[in-house]
């Protein structure tokens, strides 16, 4: 999937690079590194397929994201989002 579509997709789920970036964390060239392909965050990934509704191997398709230490992994803002609704 080309960045742009990417980058599309989550303007329309409402949330800029900047906006993922902060959510999880991390900096927004981070983002873009995954978004572009040149950088790899399997948090990132997941959020921004979450948020989008689109399967990482859609828009990743080079395998990237289901390498075995991945597979079954939960993603650190997923944990963190299971953390706050335990504790309310």
């Amino acid at each position: 999937m080309h960045y742009a579509d990417i980058i599309a997709a989550l303007t329309k789920a409402g949330y800029s690079q900047t906006g993922v970036a902060e959510k999880l964390g991390v900096s927004q060239p981070t983002v873009s590194g995954v978004i572009r392909g040149d950088d790899t965050s399997y948090d990132v990934a997941t959020f921004i397929a979450a948020v989008t509704d689109i399967p990482m191997n859609r828009m990743w398709p080079d395998g990237r994201y289901s390498k075995p230490d991945n597979v079954g992994r939960k993603p650190r803002w997923e944990q963190q989002q299971s953390g706050a609704a335990s504790a309310a």
